[in-house]
């Protein structure tokens, strides 16, 4: 089927690590959506599981694949095989094919041959789109393990020209509790902190300050006019510090709760850090050298002893650390943010490390 009339070119960027099954299921629910005019860019971050043969395989047909599915009606019957694609490198911000089995692929698979983190694998696709100029009006970024309705892109990219937003967010379902909102919209604080929203607004979409990296669709020009996602950090910070800097600007954000996504929630992060306390450790480190670069040497000093403070509290309650032996990590977390600017995949390994 082909594009229908007046739809405006949609890039869809998804991320792949070790996560083989689970992208195949957002592909095959991607496969299913009324809108048309999209192609999807498929990022692997140097997947050490099989995933890239896997998925090739499922796009070329070979392998019959059984996705074990909590919504087989949004998956079933599978997208006709094979699915056309390209497999290439973007150098320079140009994509060079490796391999190709039709010009109007729908898919174009990059491999990374190391792993390069969520912003800086999801800035590889939108600086190419940038630099070349390319003819996509939206670019929405989605995570892997999520799976869309059918008119999940229709309803958002249609909520987006009717209230003329540059910023929106699908509505985000938990995917194993189905009736339960993770998002719908959030709010940003002066201090550095931001809250979601988990209840239906009173009409089909809600005013947010932030803007949720799950299911987040950027119109190109934003990217153009105020940049892409900072690379400080390796993982996670990312989509709150896109919406702090965009806070600053005119530009609005919306969540759109007639375009649904039910969400994995944690399902990457989990892979990535199994324990409570390295996942308080990096989104401590995360937040107090993110807020280094919005608040004065003075303002930031005094913030960053109450949020330590705060994570003393956190620590105890939600990891179980005993008071006694939260000191030394938070003497640590006070060090490595006054000495560093960013928060790099090697500091992040030494800290599961030590952990």
């Amino acid at each position: 089927m082909g594009k229908l009339p007046n739809q405006k070119k949609v890039a869809i960027i998804l991320l792949n690590w070790n996560g083989a099954d689970d992208t195949i299921e957002c592909l095959e629910s991607i496969f299913k959506s009324t809108y048309k005019n999209f192609t999807v860019f498929l990022v692997d971050n140097n997947s050490k599981d099989g995933s890239l043969k896997s998925i090739t395989s499922w796009l070329n047909g070979d392998n019959n694949v059984k996705l074990n599915s909590a919504f087989d009606e949004l998956i079933s019957p599978y997208a006709k095989k094979p699915l056309f694609y390209e497999l290439g490198v973007v150098n320079q911000n140009s994509f060079k094919p490796l391999f190709s089995i039709s010009r109007q692929s729908k898919i174009k698979i990059i491999p990374n041959n190391k792993n390069l983190g969520f912003a800086k694998a999801n800035n590889q696709v939108i600086n190419y789109i940038l630099s070349n100029n390319l003819d996509y009006e939206f670019i929405y970024l989605l995570n892997n393990d999520t799976v869309i309705k059918e008119d999940t892109i229709t309803r958002l990219v249609q909520h987006m020209e009717k209230e003329d937003r540059q910023i929106s967010n699908s509505i985000i379902y938990n995917y194993y509790q189905q009736d339960k909102i993770d998002f719908a919209g959030g709010r940003l604080f002066c201090w550095g902190k931001a809250s979601y929203f988990n209840s239906l607004p009173d009409n089909n979409f809600r005013d947010s300050e932030f803007a949720h990296g799950c299911a987040m669709m950027v119109r190109k020009s934003v990217f153009e006019k105020y940049g892409t996602l900072t690379e400080k950090f390796f993982h996670g910070e990312e989509d709150f510090e896109f919406s702090w800097r965009i806070s600053k600007t005119p530009v609005t954000i919306s969540c759109c709760c007639t375009s649904i996504v039910y969400h994995k929630e944690g399902a990457s992060v989990d892979k990535f850090i199994e324990k409570k306390k390295e996942k308080l450790v990096l989104s401590a480190l995360n937040r107090i050298i993110d807020m280094k670069s919005y608040f004065s040497p003075f303002k930031w000093s005094i913030w960053k002893i109450l949020v330590l403070v705060y994570y003393l509290h956190l620590f105890n309650k939600l990891a179980r650390v005993p008071y006694f032996n939260i000191l030394p990590i938070l003497l640590k977390i006070n060090k490595i943010s006054n000495n560093n600017w960013t928060v790099s995949k090697k500091m992040i390994d030494k800290i599961i490390g030590n952990s």
